[in-house]
């Protein structure tokens, strides 16, 4: 696991799935990564997955907001590399791993 900051981590079940923020590769700016990967800690079995959605492809974005309400994971806003800030609602099925904007 790579680390990161200004992501969102969202409990569902018993596990955590984190989504996108910044990964940090060099000590200056041009250095940052914007993130829109899938990772999912299991609490039961203390292990990680790393989740390979479908659909729409979100881009890469850090400072957003994210809530679960039954099978989906909703993604707003945020920042991205080269929008700027973004105004766009997405959503993940979690039963299918299925990436689309609203």
């Amino acid at each position: 696991m790579s680390g990161r900051h200004s992501h969102t981590a969202c409990l569902y079940k018993n596990s955590i799935i984190f989504f996108g923020g910044e990964s940090n590769n060099k000590e200056d700016f041009d250095g940052r990564t914007f993130l829109n990967d899938i990772k999912i800690f299991n609490l039961d079995k203390n292990e990680w997955k790393i989740l390979n959605g479908s659909g729409q492809p979100i881009t890469g974005r850090k400072n957003h907001a994210a809530v679960v309400h039954d099978k989906n994971m909703f993604v707003y806003g945020g920042l991205d590399a080269k929008r700027g800030y973004l105004g766009e609602l997405w959503t993940l099925n979690l039963s299918k791993i299925y990436f689309f904007e609203i």
